[in-house]
């Protein structure tokens, strides 16, 4: 099955074009994983992204809630690819 680029609008809130480009990289990452490892390596860095934006001062609670719900939409879907890629190989 190819691996498509994840098409997202923005995600509101977030202070400029720069964040909202790596946080778009990152949750390409997640979702083209090619394995489970890669795939969580991926998401565990987005939420560090999420964290550090926080932490930083630079969003709030409720984006970063918003975010950590886009993620976790991403995260299922790439996981039900992942999913269904090694019960047919294993077929």
């Amino acid at each position: 099955m190819p691996i498509t680029v994840l098409a997202m609008n923005d995600q509101p809130g977030l202070p400029n074009e720069k964040v909202q480009t790596a946080w778009h990289l990152r949750l390409n990452s997640v979702h083209a994983a090619t394995g489970r490892d890669v795939a969580l390596r991926a998401y565990h860095n987005a939420i560090g992204y999420t964290q550090a934006l926080r932490d930083a001062e630079l969003i709030t609670n409720e984006i970063e809630l918003a975010m950590t719900a886009t993620l976790a939409q991403v995260w299922r879907t790439a996981q039900d690819r992942l999913e269904v890629s090694t019960a047919a190989k294993n077929a």
